[in-house]
């Protein structure tokens, strides 16, 4: 009911869009990724390099954009492998799935604000490489975060964005992360 009555006073149009939404019908977004460990992932783990991932972006009602995703974190050991990562390895690999729900915001077109939760379906393996080998050390989990995001819209049907994500996994308490993520993103279709 709040959020009802915040979005009618301070609502998407009322911050000057049109009824028409920029918003076109689906995108394919690319995306640079790089994880930066939180809480108690920062006791064992770093940085790690940055990593590609995608995800398709669907319009919904004009003013929301549901996405689908996949991409690989990697983070570095900060001591010798055993405890939380398999021996010979110099990452952990989590394979990560997820799904978004973003709100969008005109603040001056084409620059939008995107907010919005996300769900993580985290997949720790031994390489980021295919097949998947599960890691025997950490478990698969599932997971939260909130993302927020500045997207540039072309009128060529593409766009820019870069966004700050903080996640973690609600198994354990071992894998928690922020991502800074560069994206370009293209319209599957002109409806």
């Amino acid at each position: 009911m709040i959020l009802g009555i915040l979005t009618g006073m301070v609502g998407v149009k009322s911050l000057g869009q049109s009824s028409a939404s920029p918003l076109k019908q689906s995108y394919l977004r690319l995306e640079l990724r790089e994880t930066w460990p939180e809480a108690t992932s920062s006791a064992h783990f770093r940085k790690g390099p940055v990593e590609k991932g995608f995800t398709y972006l669907h319009s919904l009602r004009g003013d929301w954009l549901l996405g689908i995703g996949g991409h690989i974190t990697s983070m570095t050991p900060d001591h010798a492998p055993g405890k939380l990562v398999e021996a010979k390895t110099s990452q952990l690999a989590i394979w990560t799935l997820t799904h978004e729900a973003l709100w969008t915001i005109r603040l001056y077109h084409p620059l939008y604000l995107m907010t919005g939760p996300k769900l993580y379906y985290l997949i720790p393996a031994k390489t980021g490489k295919l097949p998947i080998r599960r890691s025997s050390k950490l478990e698969t989990e599932t997971g939260g975060g909130i993302s927020a995001q500045l997207t540039w819209f072309s009128p060529k049907g593409y766009f820019l964005s870069i966004a700050a994500e903080r996640w973690r996994g609600t198994k354990t308490s071992r894998l928690h992360g922020t991502d800074v993520v560069l994206g370009m993103g293209i319209v599957l279709d002109d409806e």
